[in-house]
């Protein structure tokens, strides 16, 4: 058995170069497309893996070799049948040595035939082959009983044959059945076929997979879109990206109100960002929104961090306390009233232990009523380490996400990804490593715009969006 890939613009260039290789009876394997870049303007091509028996291989470069050049190029050029009839007829005309199909051979299933025209391959499932070949196992078996019957005579091996034949159509059938009742289509076959997602959308599916999102909540997208576009402009990446913004922009979980609670705690692992991320929204605070800050740190457990909390402290113009227990949480009332707004640094911690838990809790501003509890993590971590630990911090009762470095990854799909699994809504941004400048609040059009990444939606396409891509 040889298999080969071939790889062309289209699907019918592709199958042309196999037929013209290998011949009308290889099997083609799999067929799959290959982007060369995802967006607006991608370019592709398609890859066709097929396979052909050294046998039929070589029934088919002897039937070349006899043939003049010219004659050659019109053979390979032929349909798939009519190569099909030349070889058979060549063989059987020289009676060659070449060893023929057995019955043995006949009676398996046959070659899936390459056909001339892509809207006929599409067409033609292995569910078609077989039920072509039982209807020709079928039609075979009532001929010979029909010839058996006006001969009267049926000898022991015709029996034999017509039974082996009715088993052989049962045995048919039970594949047949299975193919028919097999809901998905064959693994790998393209980007998103296991999920069920038509060829035309591939593209799409591969996009968001491409940009973070897990393969589930990518084809979840691109099957709740499918319905809202007609058939025949399923390939038209513009419209389809313009309906998977619209689905994202009614997904996606926003804090109504960043600043609504007086206290902001900043909780999360080592190396996440935290207090940074703190820093930049008490100037973001103090320097755009001209309130007055306290910054309270309960962290000594790493070194050198009250310092640098305390230095920034200074350079804002803001109080700065640090708590030792949870008993001085009573000592900074009067304080607590005196300002604005509260911002709270929390040690690193992975909550390994159900202690860690408990103590987290209690370091916790006794002020329910007032206080926000923001769960900090880093971008450039893995999506599942991300989710895995954002699970954890649920048990201390987080009520938001604030992503960091941004700019450390292209990976953003994993802001929806893990907001929709928590339920949790995405409350800012930490850009890069400046302050004030690399901090934004989260708004729906960001997210979009980092998941997608293509150009933004015209007021054209959002009219044609809405009316479900009627017009163009």
């Amino acid at each position: 058995m040889q298999v080969k890939k071939f790889e062309a613009k289209t699907i019918k260039e592709a199958l042309e170069m196999v037929k013209r290789q290998m011949g009308p009876d290889a099997i083609i394997l799999s067929a799959k497309d290959n982007s060369q870049r995802f967006g607006l303007v991608g370019e592709s091509t398609v890859e066709v893996t097929a396979a052909i028996s050294e046998k039929t291989l070589q029934k088919k470069r002897y039937v070349e070799s006899k043939m003049t050049e010219k004659r050659k190029e019109q053979f390979q050029s032929s349909p798939a049948s009519v190569q099909k009839q030349i070889i058979e007829r060549s063989i059987e005309g020289e009676q060659m040595t070449f060893p023929a199909a057995t019955a043995r051979h006949r009676a398996s299933i046959p070659y899936v035939d390459i056909q001339d025209e892509p809207n006929e391959l599409e067409r033609r499932t292995s569910s078609d082959n077989l039920r072509e070949h039982l209807e020709q196992r079928i039609s075979r078996s009532e001929v010979a009983q029909q010839r058996g019957a006006q001969r009267e005579v049926v000898s022991d091996q015709s029996s034999q044959t017509i039974s082996g034949l009715r088993s052989e159509v049962a045995q048919l059938k039970s594949i047949l059945s299975q193919i028919q009742n097999e809901k998905r289509p064959t693994q790998g076959f393209y980007p998103g076929a296991d999920f069920g997602i038509p060829f035309p959308l591939s593209f799409a599916f591969q996009h968001l997979r491409n940009s973070g999102l897990t393969d589930l909540i990518a084809s979840e997208i691109v099957r709740a879109i499918q319905n809202e576009i007609p058939e025949n402009r399923l390939s038209n990446k513009p419209l389809v990206f313009s309906f998977i913004a619209k689905h994202l922009l009614n997904e996606i979980m926003l804090v109504e109100h960043p600043f609504f609670k007086k206290i902001h705690c900043f909780v999360g692992t080592n190396a996440q960002g935290k207090t940074l991320t703190l820093v930049k929204i008490a100037s973001h605070l103090v320097l755009n929104l001209k309130k007055s800050v306290l910054i309270i740190s309960v962290d000594n457990s790493k070194i050198g961090a009250r310092e640098q909390l305390k230095t920034y402290a200074q350079l804002l113009n803001a109080s700065f306390v640090a708590l030792e227990n949870i008993d001085e949480w009573a000592d900074v009332v009067q304080e607590i009233n005196r300002v604005d707004y509260v911002l709270v640094d929390f040690p690193g911690s992975s909550l390994v232990h159900v202690n860690e838990i408990e103590s987290m809790k209690q370091l916790l501003p006794p002020f329910p009523n007032q206080m926000t509890v923001h769960h900090v993590a880093s971008l450039a971590g893995k999506d599942a380490d991300i989710q895995r630990m954002a699970e954890k911090y649920l048990r201390i009762g987080i009520d938001d996400l604030i992503f960091t470095f941004l700019d450390q990854t292209q990976q953003y799909g994993t802001i929806f990804n893990v907001q929709q699994r928590l339920g949790l809504p995405v409350h800012s941004f930490g850009v890069g490593p400046k302050v004030p400048e690399d901090f934004e609040l989260a708004t729906k059009e960001r997210i979009v715009d980092l998941i997608l990444n293509v150009e933004k939606i015209t007021q054209t396409e959002m009219k044609e969006r809405n009316s479900h891509g009627v017009t163009s």
